[in-house]
């Protein structure tokens, strides 16, 4: 519809919303079933285990799918450090992942924009 010459009825077809969302989706679980697989890669770098337990960095840890990706690390017992600027992202993700798994060394969050020099 239209007010004062502008137009707000402008929008994305449903298929294509359905379709982005529908590929994230895919993504998400592909990279999940990658990691259940790889539990214990050979030839493993001591420098990302601390105790036995493998470290892993998430850019964009934040948003929809890094905080969902960190989650399931975390459930399956890694060690997780977050970098986010939040321009997307939500505290508050990072706020219920803390929650969810307070012991001291489990997650750790960076507030850093990995593109400044």
């Amino acid at each position: 519809w239209t007010f004062s010459g502008m137009d707000y009825g402008v929008s994305r077809p449903r298929s294509h919303v359905v379709a982005r969302l529908l590929v994230a989706t895919s993504l998400t679980l592909l990279c999940m079933f990658m990691l259940k697989q790889s539990s214990t890669p050979a030839g493993t770098d001591e420098f990302s285990k601390h105790d036995g337990v493998m470290h892993v960095l998430v850019t964009g840890g934040a948003g929809y799918i890094g905080s969902h990706s960190a989650l399931c690390l975390l459930e399956n017992n890694y060690r997780v450090t977050i970098v986010d600027n939040l321009s997307r992202g939500n505290l508050g993700a990072i706020k219920v992942l803390q929650q969810l798994f307070p012991d001291p060394g489990r997650l750790q969050f960076i507030y850093a924009d990995l593109g400044d020099s």
